[in-house]
């Protein structure tokens, strides 16, 4: 079966979140930059891996490569909020609620 791009995409970003869920933050990393890809593709979805790339940067203690991710999606067209959210987050690491 083949995937076009944009289902791939979606594919490997709940691959990522099941890593970030179980803890395992190397994986979910590999997986969301993997997503990231090319630079080419739907940049709806690309705005979304970002601003998760960025919080799970956040969780390794990544900061300055979380910030990165946070402005480039601050920049990029808003998506669901997405802008809003990343200004945010660049103020404050990303902690998850408990």
């Amino acid at each position: 079966m083949d995937l076009g791009p944009s289902t791939w995409r979606t594919s490997t970003c709940a691959s990522a979140s099941r890593a970030r869920s179980a803890g395992d933050l190397p994986a979910s990393v590999a997986w969301l930059e993997r997503a990231l890809g090319n630079g080419q593709g739907n940049a709806k979805l690309r705005v979304a891996i970002r601003l998760e790339l960025g919080k799970t940067r956040d969780l390794r203690g990544e900061r300055p490569l979380a910030v990165a991710q946070y402005r480039q999606v601050a920049e990029a067209e808003d998506f669901l909020g997405s802008r809003r959210e990343a200004r945010s987050l660049l103020g404050h690491a990303y902690h998850p609620a408990p």
